[in-house]
């Protein structure tokens, strides 16, 4: 510093994120949990990467792939499934228009767990995503220990819903 010019400084501290409040903690879902999981994204490298990421924390769960929400739609309607994990952009029909209509089916399709996958971070795209009736957001690319904390949370409301 000189006389008269003051001094530049700075520090660096360490901020611990707050933990989760009780009613978001579910307990984790252990690998041994056997479920159905549908998986729905229009890019076949997303599919496979979450395929391969859901077998490794669960590898007895039951991995449905669709890569349209046309094609989910018809799955839904026809196939038990204990969770949705859904991309947010998809051409024709994208995860929110999909949600939207699943939320409009009769029990117990309208009350599947739907989890958002979207690489899109702006608050807004997750607030529209739980506005379409999405039960939580997964951000891309899906980091595994975020995944089993959502897919323990989902798969806890399914239960609280009476799905399983």
């Amino acid at each position: 510093s000189q006389p008269g010019s003051g001094a530049l400084f700075w520090f660096e501290w360490p901020i611990a994120t707050p933990a989760q409040a009780p009613e978001e903690t579910a307990p984790p879902l252990p690998s041994t949990s056997v479920f159905e999981v549908l998986v729905v994204d229009d890019n076949a490298m997303n599919l496979m990467i979450t395929q391969v990421q859901l077998h490794a924390a669960w590898p007895q769960a039951k991995v449905t792939q669709a890569s349209s929400g046309a094609q989910a739609l018809a799955l839904i309607q026809t196939q038990h499934f204990d969770l949705a994990l859904v991309d947010m952009v998809m051409p024709d029909m994208d995860g929110l228009a999909l949600t939207r209509a699943l939320r409009q089916l009769p029990a117990p399709v309208h009350t599947l767990p739907i989890v958002a996958l979207t690489a899109n971070t702006n608050p807004l795209d997750e607030q529209h995503c739980l506005e379409a009736g999405m039960d939580m957001v997964l951000h891309k690319p899906i980091n595994p220990k975020a995944m089993a904390r959502t897919i323990s949370r989902a798969m806890a409301l399914s239960m609280h819903r009476g799905r399983t």
